[in-house]
């Protein structure tokens, strides 16, 4: 007997997001991005008749939750004819008698643990058992449970924790996988990003990436048990992406140049969907204005962020000091100088005479 599931984990539902422009909107959408995912995911299990949907924790952001997305969350599950859905609770939405779990009545087809102890639910129809444990508490030094333990051979059995399987001194459970070889295949959440460390334990990884550190392909593990044996594959489902560049700016770059540079590195196609951080580091010219930079390429990004903190003016201020002691810029270079030579007055110095020289106030 073939038995198909889906594994996801670390959704995140009702995030807020962070971003350093126009936050509240770019916010409100990623917010419904996480849903289209969500949907996504639901939509593909239905279809394609899954036996079993595995939510390997952080389903949620948060303990604290509006009601009606976790009310939403359970009416969809509940329109599933034929997919077993279980879910553990993971360090983010973990399980109290006043968590966000209970506040509603889930479903037939949803099975939530409730315990900080590994506990197993058996599907007679699909002759399948799953093992797991919802976390009951923020961080965990070790596993809370012995893996020595026996699995009925005539199951297929799987284990679904949340956890960290690549650090055993994690404070965020961490999971030795190599004594939980009696399982058929294991669903793990947390790390979020895909990877596989066998060929029967993966990490799902979140469906949807949450920022600029979670490069990559973002999606879902499909498989298939028959005999003890399992089949996956990785899946990407991700609705948009987030990259992170960096450029080398030189001060005989003018505007323009900056612009086409930043421009042709990125597709067209890409540059409308995706999340885009640019980090600008070397030097620029005092005329080059990174305002008039910056509103010329937003509107061809859906998302675009400019980092130039790493980016320095090219000033000679020895020199400018030295050629215009009798006008403005050379008052204003010996005003400033004295309030210190730290690393704020310095950035402080060189924002001013900027605005000073760009404006082509008297040199």
């Amino acid at each position: 007997m073939k038995v198909s599931f889906i594994h996801t984990g670390d959704l995140h539902i009702g995030r807020q997001f962070h971003f350093a422009r126009m936050g509240d909107v770019y916010g409100r959408n990623r917010r419904m991005d996480l849903w289209e995912s969500f949907e996504r995911i639901l939509n593909t299990a239905e279809k394609n008749h899954i036996d079993l949907l595995l939510i390997s924790g952080n389903l949620f952001d948060k303990d604290e939750m509006d009601l009606l997305d976790i009310e939403r969350a359970a009416e969809r599950f509940s329109r599933l004819t034929r997919t077993h859905v279980v879910i553990c609770a993971g360090n983010h939405d973990y399980y109290s008698s006043l968590s966000i779990y209970g506040l509603v009545e889930w479903p037939d087809n949803v099975t939530l643990f409730k315990t900080g102890r590994l506990e197993s639910v058996y599907f007679p129809d699909i002759n399948t058992e799953v093992y797991s444990l919802s976390w009951t508490k923020r961080t965990y030094a070790s596993m809370p449970f012995s893996p020595d333990f026996e699995v009925n051979p005539e199951h297929n059995n799987i284990l679904m924790l949340h956890g960290d399987a690549c650090n055993m001194n994690s404070e965020y459970m961490p999971i030795p996988v190599e004594r939980l070889d009696q399982f058929d295949y294991m669903a793990l959440g947390h790390l979020h990003n895909h990877f596989y460390i066998n060929a029967q334990t993966a990490y799902c990884g979140t469906p949807e990436p949450l920022g600029f550190d979670e490069a990559g392909d973002h999606g879902v593990v499909v498989g298939q048990l028959e005999d003890h044996r399992c089949q996956s594959q990785f899946v990407p489902i991700q609705k948009r992406r987030f990259f992170e560049e960096s450029f080398e700016i030189t001060p005989a770059m003018g505007e323009k140049q900056i612009e086409a540079l930043l421009l042709e590195r990125v597709p067209e196609e890409q540059r409308k969907h995706n999340y885009h951080r640019f980090i600008l580091k070397g030097y620029r010219d005092p005329a080059v204005s990174l305002e008039k930079i910056k509103s010329a390429l937003y509107p061809a990004f859906y998302y675009l962020e400019i980092d130039d903190s790493g980016l320095v003016l090219d000033l000679d201020v020895e020199l400018l000091l030295k050629e215009n002691r009798g006008n403005i810029v050379g008052k204003f270079i010996q005003e400033m100088r004295l309030e210190g030579d730290d690393a704020l007055a310095e950035r402080a110095l060189e924002y001013g005479l900027e605005g000073i020289l760009r404006e082509k106030v008297v040199l």
